[in-house]
């Protein structure tokens, strides 16, 4: 632009020197160029100012990097490269037989584990009817001990016999002690559950939901509409779940955004909704109208 506009002026100038004879000498040389340089100078200050032009513009893409949840062997890739997909259709599938296997085997522990609460439950079922057991041979042995206490102030039975009576009841005492113990640990075992589950079936049924979200992550799926670029993924290759190496490029089915850096002079003209005006390398002699959509 700077260019054609000096052009433009030297020609104007020539011209004018020749149509109305215009002697040339230094005042009228100088004269000349001075004019032209304050004539420019104002228009492309204008120009830059109220008409902001820059050369710095790209188009930009929405583009998802596909990086799968679990790693494994690719055994299927399904999608062509630039083939227009939809939401949900299969990009590629992963070996879900580890998968697979883990689920099984958190399925069998869990089903282990409920057993084991249900064995926890009728232990301490027991253990509680033991202590209540224990409890009342305790009561029954404590008033043989205190009649024959009473007795034996009184001279009604042998001190052989008293004592007999007592050792009775501190074995009687001691063993309800123990099952007061052996009910409460029962009871605790049975009764250690998280949100109203077991501790070990809450933890085996987390593990086992984990489990089968990886299974379901080894089939991996369009995220939107688009389509992918370049697919270089074949079956056998091993895809890793690595947030740096995605296995291939997703092109989301929406219009592109064309972004466009100015200066900073010039940026303060730019207002959203304004029409604008660009041209493209690849499409010579042609110009194409668009609106600000951000400023």
């Amino acid at each position: 632009m700077d260019l054609l506009l000096i052009l433009t002026y030297a020609a104007l100038a020539y011209g004018a020197f020749r149509l109305f004879k215009i002697p040339v000498n230094g005042f009228t040389l100088l004269t000349a160029v001075l004019g032209g340089v304050a004539l420019i100078g104002a228009l492309l200050l204008g120009m830059n100012y109220n008409h902001p032009f820059t050369s710095q513009a790209r188009f930009y893409f929405n583009t998802t990097p596909i990086v799968p949840a679990v790693s494994g062997v690719v055994i299927e890739v399904p999608v062509k490269a630039n083939t227009l997909v939809k939401t949900g259709d299969v990009l590629f599938r992963i070996d879900p037989k580890p998968f697979e296997n883990a689920v099984k085997a958190k399925e069998a522990a869990l089903a282990a584990a409920v057993q084991t609460t249900h064995q926890l439950r009728a232990t301490a079922d027991a253990a509680q009817k033991k202590l209540e057991s224990s409890l009342a041979d305790r009561d029954s042995a404590k008033d043989v001990f205190e009649r024959s206490k009473k007795l034996l102030e009184t001279g009604a039975i042998a001190q052989v016999q008293f004592e007999r009576a007592k050792n009775t009841f501190n074995a009687a005492e001691a063993t309800a002690q123990s099952a007061k113990s052996e009910a409460d640990r029962a009871l605790l075992e049975a009764e250690a559950v998280v949100k109203g589950v077991n501790t070990d079936v809450a933890r085996l049924q987390a593990e086992l939901d984990t489990a089968k979200f990886n299974l379901e992550q080894s089939v991996v799926r369009a995220p939107t509409d688009g389509m992918v670029q370049q697919n270089f993924l074949r079956p056998g290759m091993y895809a890793a779940s690595l947030p740096l190496r995605p296995v291939m490029i997703f092109l989301h089915n929406e219009k592109p955004k064309f972004a466009a850096a100015f200066l900073q002079n010039s940026a303060q003209r730019i207002e959203e909704g304004s029409e604008a005006e660009f041209i493209l390398p690849a499409v010579p002699g042609r110009f194409f109208k668009g609106k600000i959509v951000m400023g």
